[in-house]
């Protein structure tokens, strides 16, 4: 099987997210060097407010921890925008560019396996009050669906909490929707202060408020 990470070119970029260049994902990774991505929320519209998040494939990095709803990286000479086609890819979902609302770029610095990661990750929003098992996830990358109150899961990553599990409803392929919790072991290492500041913005969102740039 070919490794993508070859063949997969990305823009590389300056501490300011100007193009400085191209280099293939494997050596981005290698390098260390600075290189954008897409991530995508759905936001069910209304209060309470609440979230679709993915729970990740077995196959993936981060196996079966709930992420974004989409994600992924930005091709050579794409726009943040086009980053868009990863919420078909990944969960079914088409939607139109002008449905997508950018909230701003976060900085994701981490070192795993050998790899130093630097992305500058340009982060959407979209409302969608599609059905959980209406999505049509790509099962080598998507596992099942989980929907939470922003709320709860805000609860649930507060340091100054001691909530250890939160009420979900999941749904995954060839199932029925079920109602279940999560717990701080199901989300994604790392992102607690990123994940915090994105649902404080989404929680306005979801209100028909204007969210606050990250």
């Amino acid at each position: 099987m070919p490794d993508d990470s070859i063949a997969e070119v990305l823009d590389v970029l300056s501490d300011d997210g100007t193009v400085i260049g191209t280099a293939s994902r494997r050596e981005v990774h290698r390098n260390g060097l600075w290189h954008r991505t897409f991530h995508a929320l759905v936001v069910r519209p209304g209060l309470p407010a609440r979230v679709v998040l993915q729970r990740r494939a077995a196959t993936s990095f981060f196996a079966g921890r709930l992420d974004f709803t989409a994600s992924g990286h930005l091709a050579a000479g794409e726009q943040p925008i086009d980053g868009i086609r990863e919420l078909e890819e990944e969960v079914g979902l088409s939607v139109n560019p002008v449905d997508l609302t950018s909230v701003g770029v976060h900085r994701i610095v981490d070192h795993r396996d050998g790899i130093t990661n630097r992305e500058q990750v340009h982060v959407f929003f979209v409302r969608s009050d599609l059905a959980l098992d209406r999505f049509t996830p790509d099962p080598a990358e998507v596992s099942s669906l989980v929907e939470v109150g922003i709320g709860a899961l805000l609860t649930l990553v507060d340091p100054a909490n001691d909530t250890t599990r939160v009420d979900v409803r999941e749904w995954a392929p060839g199932s029925t929707v079920s109602e279940t919790t999560i717990g701080p072991d199901d989300l994604m290492p790392g992102y607690t202060g990123y994940l915090i500041k994105t649902l404080i913005m989404a929680e306005r969102f979801a209100a028909g408020r204007s969210p606050i740039a990250i």
